[in-house]
């Protein structure tokens, strides 16, 4: 698959990875996951169910969305991954030099070290479908219960940011909180649309650029598309490009970089620093409308992360940075 491809690029890279939408929601046993007394949780994943009956204390996480989620319910991991993005709402809550912590490589493509993990003593793995696959999920679960997530999007690694935080607070007793965090995060999204009224409605196009050429995020089940759509936003339609790319994603050459003109906003993802720097060189991209009208914005490496994979930690950080352009709008 296609997609494949680009997953382990973006993990290479940008060392990868929104209202609603998602799996089924986890059910909980008797008395409530948070009364931490009969605990006994079942929470469904896209490769069966998963039966908990202790509270979890020992939390090894195997992706950044995962260890983000984590964190907002003011959960310590015993276990993460190393290599990946860190913004400042990761690193005020964790010590990120801890080698004991952070003691395994960022898994991709299923490439779990599995002896590292079992070293850790987990009661407790989570990890996105780009390191929990198909393939290695009944070797993860015999060393503890094991929890993934993937949207009904087959091809998307991106889940929905409430039905994570909701699943990892069922899952660790947390409910309570997850739901307080949740409640937080849709303010600040309501505050944005207020701030910003003439934004609403107006064509949102978000681009990854990186060497193998412009990579414009199209579709309900991206999870980033679908936190522009909760700020009021909408997505815009640049056509097939290099049809069969995968994940929600339409590729366009060079040549058909006049599409990002059909939208009002423009969202960059500069994941390939040289290949943005081209882009930004290219007289085909500075004679843009939106261009000259100032109405781009440009996010590094760990926005783009961000953006591709939207967690309850990470949501305030974008509607921070896209603030300023949607105030900006007519």
């Amino acid at each position: 698959m296609r997609f494949r491809a680009f997953a382990a690029w973006a993990v290479a890279v940008l060392v990868l990875g929104l209202a609603g939408c998602g799996s089924a929601a986890p059910t909980e046993g008797s008395g409530g996951a948070d009364q931490g007394q009969d605990f006994h949780v079942t929470v469904p994943t896209p490769y069966g169910d998963v039966e908990l009956t202790e509270r979890p204390e020992r939390i090894v996480v195997l992706s950044l969305d995962y260890l983000e989620a984590t964190l907002a319910l003011d959960l310590t991991p015993v276990g993460a991954p190393t290599g990946v993005p860190l913004g400042d709402w990761v690193t005020e809550r964790i010590d990120t030099t801890d080698t004991d912590i952070f003691a395994f490589s960022s898994p991709s493509n299923g490439e779990v070290p599995m002896e590292k993990i079992a070293a850790l003593d987990p009661d407790l793995i989570l990890g996105s479908v780009y390191a929990v696959t198909q393939e290695n999920f009944d070797e993860l679960s015999k060393i503890a219960p094991t929890l993934t997530h993937a949207d009904d999007a087959d091809e998307t690694v991106a889940g929905a940011w409430e039905d994570i935080t909701r699943q990892v607070g069922t899952a660790t007793g947390t409910s309570d909180k997850a739901d307080q965090v949740i409640a937080e995060v849709h303010q600040k999204i309501t505050e944005a649309q207020e701030a910003a009224p003439n934004s609403q409605g107006t064509k949102a196009i978000f681009a990854g650029v990186a060497a193998q050429g412009i990579a414009v995020t199209q579709g309900d089940a991206h999870s980033g598309m679908r936190l522009l759509q909760a700020l009021g936003l909408e997505q815009t339609d640049v056509g097939s490009g290099q049809e069969g790319y995968g994940g929600g994603r339409v590729m366009l050459s060079t040549e058909e970089i006049g599409q990002l003109d059909k939208a009002d906003l423009l969202i960059i993802g500069a994941i390939d620093p040289a290949a943005a720097e081209q882009l930004f060189k290219n007289e085909l991209y500075t004679s843009l409308d939106i261009v000259k009208e100032d109405h781009v914005l440009v996010l590094g490496a760990l926005g783009a992360w961000s953006f591709n994979t939207p967690i309850a930690l990470n949501v305030p950080y974008l509607i921070d940075q896209l603030q300023p352009l949607m105030e900006g709008v007519g």
